[in-house]
């Protein structure tokens, strides 16, 4: 939350140095817990402990590279070793292998959305060398059966030097917004997120994706917009974590 709102602050032009100050301090110390989690062998499990996990270090890989535009302290070096152990779980067909012993329910998600996913974060992590993977999430969101993996490959696409292909698979994606503006996914996210928590993330990617495009009807993405303001709840949350982010 402080990295979002350390960005958000920054990207309307408003600075408060106390609250900055603050801020930087929370996200110091929150920096410092979280690369103890990084494995002997790499990439970041829930403990520390090897194996280390495939969607995890992905999630993680996001956020760091989240942190660091607010953060001098984030190490580079880190960040790509990070970048490198999910390359190195490629599986030269274009997904990511999972190792066994750290699956759980966040690595429970299906085997297409766990490699939606990961390409997703290195896509926008700014790295080269995914360009088989981008094809197959391509070819996996071209069938338009799942809205959160259609989210997924837009925004990863638009991600990689603007893709041609991201405006193919966001405008298959828009016939999928509903009459209340929101989008929902065909069964759960890398998370396992179901249900409002499920049409709550997979709205949030259709409106990244959106932001990006300028074929994009102002209608279709205020629809969306309001349904997310909706879907808040008196405690300022939208459901799990994970949605909320």
């Amino acid at each position: 939350p402080n990295i979002l709102v350390r960005d958000y602050l920054t990207t309307i032009g408003q600075s408060d140095p106390k609250f900055e100050a603050h801020a930087n301090e929370l996200i110091e110390r929150g920096y410092k817990k979280l690369i103890a989690f990084e494995t002997k062998e790499k990439g970041y499990e829930w403990f520390g402990g090897a194996p280390g996990h495939e969607a995890l270090t992905a999630y993680g890989l996001m956020q760091f590279n989240d942190m660091k535009k607010v953060y001098s302290g984030v190490d580079q070096n880190m960040i790509d070793r990070t970048a490198n152990w999910l390359m190195a779980s490629k599986d030269g067909k274009g997904g990511y292998k999972r190792n066994a012993r750290a699956l759980d329910n966040f690595g429970g998600a299906s085997q297409n959305i766990t490699d939606a996913y990961i390409t997703y974060a290195l896509a926008c992590a700014n790295y080269e060398n995914i360009k088989m993977e981008l094809d197959h999430l391509y070819e996996e969101a071209k069938s338009p059966k799942d809205a959160y993996v259609m989210g997924l490959a837009a925004n990863a696409l638009f991600a990689y030097h603007k893709d041609k292909r991201a405006a193919s698979i966001l405008n298959e994606l828009m016939k999928k917004q509903e009459a209340d503006g929101s989008f929902m996914g065909a069964n759960h996210s890398i998370t396992r997120s179901t249900d409002k928590a499920l049409r709550v993330e997979t709205t949030s990617l259709a409106i990244m994706a959106m932001l990006q495009s300028d074929e994009i009807k102002a209608e279709s993405l205020n629809k969306a917009v309001d349904y997310l303001t909706k879907a808040r709840s008196g405690y300022g949350d939208f459901g799990n974590t994970q949605s909320t982010i």
